[in-house]
């Protein structure tokens, strides 16, 4: 079940976010589980940013309690793609480090993969290999928050574009719960 609230809209093109936000009811619980059974993520997604002015980081994809507290969020900070990933060793924030994933360029559509298994990160930008920092640890202190898609749960870290598709899994190559 999905809870619209704000300036979100789904359409024949996708999520379209002007700030607001859209929270999957219900999906907490077993990705969750599943993640922290494997140590896995990939997320999977096909977005569109509408300028590279957005900050705060603007979240794209979270699965965050607020500000900062998360799991994992994709953000865009100016023409940066983010991604805040909790793990053992990244802190509650996943901010320690924050990776840069690659450019983003406003209007553009562009296809973003981004995996972790303990000690590997990978990313793929429109199936291109990108060079990104390493990071370690599990997904051991994972907790349950929100699964969303724009804005933050309980702060404003409001983000504008298009997400024309996403899936999350509980692994590398797409396996498990959605």
């Amino acid at each position: 079940k999905l809870q619209i609230e704000g300036d979100c809209r789904i359409g024949k093109s996708g999520i379209e976010c002007r700030g607001g936000r859209i929270l999957v009811e219900g999906a907490d619980g077993e990705l969750l589980k599943a993640c922290k059974e494997t140590n896995e993520l990939t997320i999977d997604t096909v977005l569109t940013a509408e300028d590279d002015k957005q900050s705060g980081p603007a979240r794209i994809i979270s699965f965050s309690l607020n500000g900062s507290e998360r799991n994992f969020s994709l953000c865009q900070e100016r023409e940066i793609l983010l991604l805040r990933l909790r793990t053992t060793e990244t802190g509650r924030n996943g901010t320690d480090p924050e990776v840069e994933l690659g450019r983003l360029e406003p209007g553009k559509k562009v296809h973003v993969i981004v995996s972790y298994r303990p000690g590997k990160l990978t990313c793929h930008l429109d199936g291109k290999e990108q060079k990104v920092q390493q990071i370690g640890g599990d997904f051991s202190n994972w907790e349950e928050y929100q699964l969303l898609f724009g804005n933050e749960w309980k702060d404003s870290r409001v983000w504008h574009g298009m997400i024309h598709s996403v899936a999350i899994h509980s692994g590398r190559s797409g396996g498990g719960p959605r």
